[in-house]
């Protein structure tokens, strides 16, 4: 069999690159699900393979092929990799029928949070209640997050046995495409994530900086936040030969650990999530496994409700009240936010103020880690002068050196540190000699740190 290759950007000319796991296009939405099915050939032999199916929410569904794209202006330059059995066959065939005979099926997002919500009350013994409406609020937007721009990492950080494992099961039966990471390799989870656009679930995450697995599990936290940023890897092919793969690695996270997250750049894209031990003994005895039945009628609800739902969640991004959260802990709350206004004002009250709690944290988290938040704060114990006063460099370095150690290096780092928050440099007599220096004041420095910090320091 002959083929023939054309290659020219025209062919692609007025299509739409999608990602047919889940994406939304021209206001319509599309998932992929996978299905067994039997091949027939010319010489009555059979073949058993697994199809990915796509369902759009005007009721077209068609075996993915780049042929049935093309021919609906849409394209997709990469391989799906699904998991059978998340929705079951018989629901999206009713599904299908329902679009197409013009009955718009009958989905309640209220209801679905609701039924979650007894999951998590019936499994974990929150301390902070208005968890049991954020969890809710994060299933379901799983199902809607490419919509956002940016995507969230859940940290579940707790002693052992606190519930953070019981809680990613949960999320693994109901979440959208869920990805546990188990023994997955290093590539493996690359390839997953971008395959089935699914919520990567990562329990027992220790040690992120000291293995190669964990190296790339912050290269996928870091590179997967925001949408439309592929992530470059060199990865060995056939015949030991090395080349260069990309993988669109956004989607939501979820990272469960006990040693927490040291790395700045990780936290400020993380929604922190404390978890602590249950004295309920009854909570703590029940498996997340005798809620699979339940899980799975919850999950036929949640993809009917990501193909006609998506313009509400749609209105309600484009519609949210001002919070008091900014800059990037207001993108990966957004997605989340936008659910909960949606789903009514009580829900919306628990986790706009559960997303205040957590972004002033770890922005407080975020600023204590701020090298040059702490020699200003360690100047306060020294300079106690409101006026402008001259201090040497080696007495300066010589007090924080005392009470800091090494901490800021030595004369020379700690006045670049100094000059680059507006202090000046210069040189004075000093008992008969001339010595360089800064010139220092209390309230300039309580200044600094009000602008670092974002609050009021008592003086």
């Amino acid at each position: 069999m002959t083929r023939k290759i054309v290659t020219d950007r025209k062919i692609l000319k007025g299509h739409t690159e999608i990602h047919p796991a889940l994406d939304f296009y021209d206001d319509k939405a599309m998932i992929a699900v996978a299905r067994p099915g039997v091949t027939t050939f010319d010489d009555k032999s059979i073949s058993i393979e697994q199809y990915s199916i796509c369902i759009t929410s005007d009721g077209d569904s068609f075996i993915l092929t780049p042929q049935e794209l093309l021919d609906r202006k849409l394209f997709y330059l990469k391989d799906l990799d699904l998991a059978l059995d998340l929705w079951e066959i018989e629901d999206q065939e009713q599904f299908i029928v329902q679009i197409n005979n013009g009955h718009k099926p009958k989905v309640s997002l209220r209801e679905i949070h609701n039924r979650l919500k007894e999951i998590y009350i019936a499994l974990l013994d929150f301390t902070d209640i208005k968890l049991y409406d954020f969890f809710p609020c994060f299933i379901i937007y799983t199902y809607f997050f490419p919509l956002f721009s940016s995507a969230p990492v859940v940290h579940l950080w707790g002693p052992a046995g606190s519930g953070k494992t019981k809680i990613i099961e949960i999320l693994a039966m109901t979440c959208f495409n869920p990805i546990t990471s188990g023994n997955i390799t290093e590539a493996g989870i690359f390839r997953l994530v971008e395959g089935r656009r699914g919520v990567c679930l990562l329990d027992e995450s220790e040690d992120l900086s000291k293995t190669d697995r964990g190296r790339a599990i912050v290269n996928l936290i870091l590179n997967g936040y925001r949408g439309k940023s592929p992530v470059f890897r060199m990865d060995a092919k056939v015949k030991q030969n090395i080349v260069s793969s990309h993988y669109d690695i956004f989607s939501p996270k979820v990272i469960a650990n006990i040693t927490g997250i040291d790395r700045e750049a990780l936290i400020s894209r993380a929604i922190r999530i404390v978890t602590s031990n249950t004295r309920n003994s009854s909570k703590a005895n029940h498996h997340a496994t005798e809620y699979k039945k339940e899980a799975i009628a919850i999950r036929n609800q949640l993809y009917r409700a990501c193909l006609t739902k998506h313009t509400d969640v749609t209105h309600s991004k484009d519609n949210l009240p001002q919070v008091d959260i900014k800059g990037r802990s207001a993108e990966i709350w957004q997605g989340i936010l936008s659910i909960a206004w949606l789903l009514g004002e009580d829900i919306w009250h628990n986790v706009v103020w559960l997303a205040i709690e957590s972004s002033k944290a770890i922005e407080k988290e975020l600023v204590m880690s701020n090298p040059t938040w702490d020699l200003l704060e360690a100047l306060l114990d020294f300079v106690r002068s409101p006026k402008p006063k001259f201090y040497t460099n080696e007495e300066l370095h010589i007090y924080l050196s005392r009470t800091k150690g090494e901490t800021f290096g030595g004369k020379r780092q700690i006045t670049q540190m100094l000059k680059l928050q507006g202090f000046q440099a210069t040189e004075r007599r000093v008992n008969g000699r001339v010595c360089r220096g800064m010139v220092l004041d209390r309230e300039t420095i309580l200044e600094r740190l009000n602008y670092i910090v974002g609050a009021q320091f008592e003086k």
